[in-house]
């Protein structure tokens, strides 16, 4: 297939995957294998924030990296579902510490007493998100008008 016929199918694509498409396409330029996360600057920013937030330095584990991995994961999904959004690792390791500061700052503090671990955190993600989402000004309003 030649790249302007490349070009040609992406420009039929909708809006979510072409998102999708660039994303992946900068990822691939970044790293030979095309899979590349900020993993490491993920849990840096984690153990900052955990001390900072708790006053106690975070142990990381073994099990960790592949929990952050997958929380990394999950943030950039979310991302991809509200497009147009260029994801770079920057965007998304700020992305984590906006979500780590916002589970802070929810008004049930039973996330952050309780699962506040790369583990918890990814497990909980989508219960966390919803709560969050529900909790702020816009959710409130959206859930409301959709309740009329």
């Amino acid at each position: 297939m030649e790249l302007n016929e490349i070009i040609k199918e992406a420009l039929n694509l909708p809006k979510k995957d072409k998102t999708k498409l660039i994303n992946e396409l900068l990822a691939s330029m970044s790293n030979k294998d095309g899979k590349t996360m900020p993993v490491y600057r993920a849990l840096e920013v984690f153990g900052e924030r955990y001390k900072h937030f708790k006053g106690t330095e975070y142990r990381l584990g073994k099990v960790d990296f592949k929990w952050m991995k997958e929380l990394l994961s999950q943030i950039e999904q979310k991302m991809i579902e509200n497009p147009p959004v260029i994801i770079t690792d920057d965007l998304l390791v700020d992305t984590l510490d906006a979500f780590l500061t916002s589970v802070r700052n929810m008004p049930n503090q039973w996330y952050f007493d309780n699962r506040f671990t790369p583990e918890g955190l990814s497990k909980d993600f989508q219960k966390i998100y919803g709560n969050i989402f529900k909790n702020n000004g816009y959710g409130r309003t959206k859930t409301a008008y959709d309740y009329l």
